[in-house]
């Protein structure tokens, strides 16, 4: 039976798509799997929420926000922590670079500053192909 964190903000859906995922991915909750899901209302809750799932002892966490995944960081260097998803995470302190992200750390960034130049090359390619 594996032991899974989830640290996220109230946001209506998000649970049900995690456990969606896991569930193709052959983990069931009651049968291979149990979650432990603590729901920040705010911000600051965070630090509070990441201790208390802590206490149960998970294998691995899974993080929704890059607030959540900062707060997972600062209460443990040895679990494994999964981002959903996160803003920039190399910009916020989580990982030391995506190519080589060190750490209890991984996951998914949304803006990822190492990417800009490729971003910029993809653009400029698009707009002489339009032309």
């Amino acid at each position: 039976m594996w032991r899974v964190g989830v640290l996220m903000p109230e946001r209506p859906g998000v649970l049900e798509m995690i456990v969606e995922g896991l569930r193709e991915q052959g983990y069931v909750e009651g049968r291979n799997l149990a979650l432990d899901v603590r729901r920040a209302a705010d911000r600051d809750q965070f630090p509070r929420l990441a201790q208390e799932l802590l206490r149960g002892k998970p294998q691995v966490i899974i993080t929704v926000s890059g607030v959540a995944a900062l707060a997972m960081k600062e209460a443990t260097q040895t679990v494994p922590i999964v981002m959903t998803a996160s803003g920039d995470a190399v910009g916020q302190g989580l990982v030391s670079s995506l190519a080589r992200p060190g750490g209890n750390v991984t996951g998914l960034t949304v803006i990822a500053t190492d990417l800009a130049a490729k971003r910029l090359q993809m653009l400029r390619l698009k707009f002489l192909s339009v032309r």
